[in-house]
């Protein structure tokens, strides 16, 4: 992986499926690099949220294909256990899933994951 890449957060990957007010901020971040990761457990819950939204399975699985799914194993898990701060393992999990992988760049909604990992990775922000 190199500075090109840039890792979705699941709150990200949400943003984008449900077409919310984050969205443009997403695009204009997403030009600024080539290549979209995502972890499994991002395109679970992208999955299972549109899923209760009522979209049509194929139209989820077309668009979530155009992020790669990023390795995670017991490593990553070793990692996330390792670096978390508090009770929210989904936010380690993420950040391990960055690091484990080379990813150095994250994109983020989430103010919490941004101010505890910030030291780790280049984080960026999206606020409203």
């Amino acid at each position: 992986m190199n500075s090109e890449s840039l890792f979705l957060d699941a709150s990200v990957l949400i943003s984008i499926l449900d077409e919310d007010t984050f969205l443009e901020k997403i695009v204009s971040e997403l030009e600024k690099f080539e290549n979209y990761y995502i972890s499994p457990f991002s395109y679970l819950f992208g999955y299972e949220k549109c899923r209760k939204n009522g979209k049509h399975i194929l139209e989820i699985h077309q668009l979530l294909e155009f992020y790669e799914i990023v390795k995670v194993d017991s490593q990553t898990f070793v990692k996330a256990k390792h670096i978390s701060s508090d009770s929210d393992f989904e936010d380690s999990l993420q950040v391990a899933s960055c690091i484990e992988n080379g990813i150095t760049n994250l994109l983020t909604t989430n103010k919490k994951l941004a101010s505890r990992y910030k030291k780790l990775l280049n984080i960026i922000l999206l606020e409203k």
